[in-house]
């Protein structure tokens, strides 16, 4: 599969966000673990994930999601979410992972928090 993730740069940090796609689903999910992942592999890289525009998530998005954070873990590298939908947000709360993973409102908050 092609990429479906746009990454741009910013003072060392890369940037993730979907091109054109605002549904995080099973169909991209995959793609989107092995693309982030493989950033995060180099000890201290620094990735953000925007959701930007994402207005739909499902199981197997947030089995990415906690993958992605594992080798963010494992390989000490930084993995933070923003601009999550309130519903996007609720959903996680709900899900009791707001205390696993690193959520800003903003990608200018997340960027001042890894800086």
């Amino acid at each position: 599969m092609n990429s479906i993730l746009v990454i741009k740069e910013k003072n060392g940090v890369k940037i993730a966000s979907f091109d054109g796609i605002n549904r995080f689903n099973s169909v991209v999910s995959q793609t989107v673990k092995e693309q982030l992942n493989q950033y995060l592999l180099e000890p201290g890289s620094k990735v953000i994930f925007d959701f930007e525009g994402v207005k739909f998530i499902d199981s197997s998005a947030f089995g990415a999601l906690i993958s992605i954070l594992r080798t963010s873990k494992e390989h000490s590298s930084i993995f933070r979410l923003c601009n999550l939908s309130g519903e996007l947000k609720d959903l996680i709360f709900v899900m009791q992972l707001d205390s696993v993973f690193s959520i800003y409102d903003s990608l200018d908050e997340c960027l001042a928090s890894i800086a």
